[in-house]
């Protein structure tokens, strides 16, 4: 089953698995205003247990196996399940982790990364073909950091984030302002551009979503936000400087969004 460019699979194998994880779990979040929060975590517990049985029984994937990677599927809904579990826990206390939160964050680690994917698996093919040298090839995973990628997971993921807690925080009948919400998903996205950036060997799917919803959360917790029209300004400005010094060599890609992390705040 050929779901996606060939340049993509042949670039990076994992591309393609974790562009089907996020075709799979991307709306989700529509879901989360009408189901309890237990019934959530029951959902996921399900899930990830079903896809722990496909990695020890990898014959019943067939064709699948290479499309689904079911280790990063299995990081991304582990990794959902613990957001849902503090704030299953939190409920019983005098803190509050709100669903929409854990909605943008899963619009932020599907639509925001999987666009960042294709982005950059583009990028790479050009690269590979010898028509764009970019700088910054990763001699360990021969792969290429792309500011390109890293600038769309954080446009992509700030609308939809948006676009999902609105939905939420709607059907929910939530006291919490649209300029709150869309300030968290500023946060969130470039938190996960940041960890998107960086080379690690922890999977992204556990490091996007865990490190993006706990600095929604915190940022939320304190209640802490900014007009939007000063959001856009700050956030437009920060980027266009880190963009800036991205080209002239003197930050990184991880860098430029730590700075455009604090220009916002």
């Amino acid at each position: 089953m050929n779901l996606m460019p060939d340049f993509i699979k042949r670039n990076d194998p994992c591309a393609h698995g974790q562009l089907v994880l996020s075709m799979i779990f991307m709306f989700t979040f529509l879901a989360f205003p009408f189901i309890e929060v237990n019934v959530l975590i029951i959902i996921f517990l399900v899930m990830l247990i079903a896809f722990r049985y496909l990695e020890i029984n990898p014959h019943l994937l067939k064709s699948l196996d290479t499309m689904l990677r079911t280790r990063s599927t299995q990081a991304f809904v582990a990794s959902i399940l613990i957001l849902f579990l503090v704030s299953f826990v939190l409920d019983s206390f005098a803190y509050n982790y709100p669903i929409f939160v854990i909605g943008q964050v899963v619009a932020i680690s599907t639509i925001g990364l999987g666009s960042a994917t294709l982005v950059r698996c583009h990028k790479e093919s050009t690269y590979m073909k010898g028509k764009s040298p970019e700088r910054g090839l990763k001699n360990d995973e021969m792969r290429i950091n792309f500011i390109h990628s890293s600038i769309t997971m954080l446009i992509v993921g700030i609308i939809f984030a948006s676009l999902a807690g609105f939905w939420i925080v709607y059907w929910q009948g939530a006291n919490i302002s649209y300029n709150m919400i869309f300030f968290v998903a500023v946060i969130g996205s470039i938190t996960a551009g940041l960890f998107e950036s960086i080379p690690s060997k922890i999977d992204k799917n556990i490091s996007i979503p865990l490190g993006s919803g706990m600095a929604m959360w915190l940022f939320f917790s304190f209640g802490y936000s900014i007009p939007t029209n000063q959001i856009l300004f700050a956030l437009l400005f920060s980027m266009f400087l880190g963009y800036l010094a991205y080209y002239a060599k003197i930050a990184d890609i991880s860098a430029s969004l730590s700075a455009t992390l604090i220009g916002v705040q």
